[in-house]
């Protein structure tokens, strides 16, 4: 029991010292210099519509949009209104995980009338919304682990693994951000559905995107049961299949530089 317990405590100690040190070796970055990188993509008027109108589940209350004017600080760069956001729902808003339990069941009334977030879902409805209210267009991206589809497929796992990304566009630019690490993928190509892994004890391999959308109902999810079936029905169809990680750039939010 002793040796476990060792054995279980060392491992929490790796863990904390590769995240330290991947943190410490990711440098800051200039604004200017990401945006350089970041992929060109020009919206038409049907898709800059859809992307910048909400969902059933991200629709907010003029209530909850005096509050996020009031609390949120603006900037008229997204990358920057991003990081202000990021920041404000660190101090603000709770992590409470409940393992899926509610997917495709709160909306952003409810995130915000509780102040809690209960996993990566919800951390997309929050940034994608607020993004969305201030005319940028967002999009949920809804994504299954790689590594994960090999080892449901070999017996080796009775769970589940996906994540939730928000797609970012402005001045024809795109980028990925990962809204619960706080992570900007530079260089993301929207039309690639693959994602390399925004941190390791995720999925080693990264994502493949399932679903994109304003929120889950508008792609169709109501229940956990529901997207995890849709997780093992896609592992079954790829079994055996390889999957080419894409060249991107990662950085910290907190660690763009914005020329101030």
């Amino acid at each position: 029991m002793i040796k476990k317990i060792v054995k279980f405590i060392i491992g929490i100690l790796i863990i904390i010292v590769a995240i330290f040190t991947t943190y410490l070796l990711t440098g800051y970055e200039d604004l200017s210099v990401l945006e350089e990188n970041m992929k060109t993509v020009k919206l038409n008027k049907g898709s800059h519509l859809e992307f910048t109108s909400s969902g059933e589940q991200s629709e907010l209350s003029s209530e909850f949009v005096t509050k996020i004017e009031n609390e949120i600080e603006y900037s008229e760069n997204p990358v920057e209104l991003l990081r202000n956001i990021y920041n404000w729902k660190k101090t603000n808003i709770k992590t409470k995980h409940a393992k899926g339990k509610y997917i495709g069941k709160r909306s952003i009334e409810d995130i915000l009338n509780e102040m809690t977030s209960t996993g990566c879902h919800d951390d997309g409805i929050i940034f994608s919304s607020i993004l969305r209210h201030y005319e940028i267009p967002s999009v949920m991206v809804d994504a299954v682990g790689i590594s994960w589809i090999g080892k449901y497929n070999d017996g080796k796992t009775k769970s589940h693994n996906g994540h939730v990304f928000v797609e970012v566009y402005y001045d024809d630019k795109c980028f990925l951000f990962d809204s619960t690490l706080g992570k900007i993928v530079v260089g993301y190509d929207p039309e690639n559905k693959v994602i390399p892994t925004t941190l390791w004890l995720m999925d080693s391999k990264g994502f493949y995107t399932l679903h994109k959308g304003t929120d889950p109902a508008s792609y169709g999810i109501k229940s956990v049961r529901q997207l995890n079936d849709e997780l093992r029905s896609f592992a079954k169809a790829s079994e055996g299949k390889t999957f080419e990680l894409p060249n991107y750039k990662m950085i910290s939010i907190k660690k763009v530089k914005f020329g101030k």
